[in-house]
């Protein structure tokens, strides 16, 4: 069994979830995720390098697995901001840098690429994250945008 944190997803079948580190195993995992979404279709190599190992790198990347597959089924990053860059993020899209990922603490922390396979279910893969994080983190807001409406803010908490 994986180690991380499980949770039930039907009778007989766990999702677990673990922080990913910098390792080539979890670059393939992200990649095997991104390619299997709208994603794939969508960026370059270097979209996916620019969008996903500065957070692979910060290890602000959690990855969740069904059951005893070695497959990855959904992944979210996070990452602190400034209420600057947290406005700019609003207004017009701010991309975060190493930097950003590699911040322990900041004004608001934010969910921002999160990928679901067909395996995967979304709402358990952020209820997983949110006790992942919590007790390091306590109980704060964290703000996202849904791929389908990115004009939206959501907030949901810690």
């Amino acid at each position: 069994m994986r180690s991380g944190l499980n949770c039930k997803r039907r009778i007989g079948q766990l999702f677990h979830l673990k922080p990913a580190t910098a390792t080539a195993q979890s670059v393939l995992d992200l990649l095997y995720l991104v390619s299997n979404s709208r994603f794939g279709e969508e960026w370059t190599v270097t979209e996916f390098c620019g969008e996903l190992l500065d957070a692979l790198t910060a290890e602000k990347v959690l990855l969740q697995y069904l059951d005893d597959d070695v497959k990855p089924v959904a992944f979210t990053t996070y990452c602190f901001l400034t209420e600057e860059e947290a406005t700019l993020n609003e207004e017009e899209g701010f991309y975060p840098s190493l930097e950003t990922y590699q911040r322990k603490d900041g004004d608001q922390i934010w969910s921002y690429w999160t990928v679901v396979s067909k395996k995967g279910n979304g709402f358990n893969l952020m209820r997983q994250a949110r006790n992942f994080l919590r007790p390091t983190y306590g109980v704060r807001p964290v703000y996202f945008f849904r791929d389908y409406d990115l004009s939206k803010t959501h907030r949901g908490s810690l």
